[in-house]
Parts: structure tokens; sequence; C-alpha cells
């Protein structure tokens, strides 16, 4: 079985990356296999995934919702 957590949704508030980090990096920890992010409230999607890339080693990132017509292409 698979275990999943989430960040950035609006049941967990909020927050700020450092209590994200934390709380991703416990869940690794713990064998949790997939953190996903969803853009919502102010939050950005996808940024809090690739600081969290840099400070996770095996857990799964992913993007659960984004609002892709707000982003303008590179």
């Amino acid at each position: 079985m698979k275990l999943a957590i989430s960040i950035g949704s609006p049941g967990r508030g909020a927050g700020n990356i450092d209590d994200d980090v934390r709380y991703v990096q416990a869940a690794e920890s713990m064998g949790i296999d997939f953190a996903w992010s969803a853009e919502a409230w102010d939050r950005d999607g996808v940024m809090p995934l690739a600081y969290l890339a840099a400070l996770t080693t095996r857990i799964t990132l992913g993007t659960g919702i984004l609002q892709v017509p707000a982003r303008s292409p590179p």
C-alpha cells in the first residue's frame, strides 16, 4: 500500500515553508511514499516542491492542482 500526505491544502492552513519542510521530512522518515502540493488560497503549488526536492531524498513529490491559465510561458 502506498501512503501520501498533502501540503498547501486548505485543511493544513497557510503555514510557512519551514513547517512544510519539517512535515515532509518527518513523513519521509516514517516511510510515507508521496507528498502532493495543491495551488490554493495564495499558495503556489510548484515552488514548495522545488525547495523540498533539495531537502528530501526518497519521497516522491507531485502537484495535485495547478491553475495553469494564470502562469505565463517562459
